[in-house]
């Protein structure tokens, strides 16, 4: 469902930080769990939808002695039970976001935040993680590190809306290589915290039989295998 996207989009910005391993850690899976919690859970309608907001926590974990590898781009699939509504809601631009940052943007383009740690090295960094509304296709995680060096990246985050199948939407980004390796040092991301959600720009119009939101998250590599988290949300019927 479209809410669980913008989450997604919180993950892999903050994956944007991940260290690379050697050619002889490249069997060992790194892998990462997710605990989303939809406020309210019980589902809108098709004539009169939910607006929702979503907070989720994010670990990420790999092999005892193996670095973690750098995520280099990732999509999640959200079924068929909700909207993403970001045509009808203000939006910030790329461009805007390179040349005044997140103080150029309307104000209410911003439809949620994350914290994120990561480790550089042997210390603990914690990438700061802002996201805007880019319209009906579009979305951005605003990224800004400080350790090693300062660093700050808007990441595009493409939407698109499925016509068939049992998927609606399949929401991708590709992490720029300035976010993979900061002033010559790996990034491991490590964990996050976050939320997403503002009026009506991610409403559900239904639950499940099983009453479950399902979703998909695919995660790509420098080395090894992709891995693909699949999970669900527990939901509650209108009028239940």
């Amino acid at each position: 469902m479209r809410k669980f996207a913008i989450v997604w989009i919180s993950m892999l910005a903050m994956g944007a930080a991940l260290a690379a391993p050697s050619v002889a850690q490249s069997p060992a899976q790194t892998t990462f769990t997710i605990d989303s919690q939809v406020i309210p859970n019980k589902a809108g309608t098709a004539k009169k939808p939910q607006g929702v907001k979503i907070r989720t926590t994010a670990q990420f974990h790999s092999p005892p002695g193996v670095d973690p590898p750098v995520v280099t781009h990732g999509f999640a699939l959200f079924p068929r039970h909700g909207n993403w509504n970001g045509g009808k809601y203000p939006k910030c631009t790329l461009q805007i976001l390179k040349r005044k940052g997140v103080d150029g943007c309307p104000k209410k383009s911003k439809i949620g935040h994350a914290d994120a740690t990561a480790y550089a090295d042997n210390v603990i960094t914690r990438p700061d993680i802002e996201i805007f509304n880019g319209g009906q296709k579009l979305a951005f995680a605003y990224v800004t590190l400080y350790n090693p060096a300062f660093v700050q990246e808007p990441i595009p985050v493409h939407i698109q809306e499925l016509k068939t199948g049992p998927w609606k939407y399949k929401v991708s980004l590709k992490v720029p290589e300035n976010l993979q390796v900061v002033a010559g040092v790996p990034i491991a991301a490590r964990s996050l915290k976050g939320w997403v959600g503002r009026g009506n720009i991610i409403e559900t119009t239904s639950c499940p039989k099983n009453r479950r939101w399902p979703f998909e998250l695919t995660a790509f590599f420098t080395t090894g295998e992709p891995y693909t988290h699949r999970d669900s949300v527990p939901c509650r019927p209108s009028g239940s």
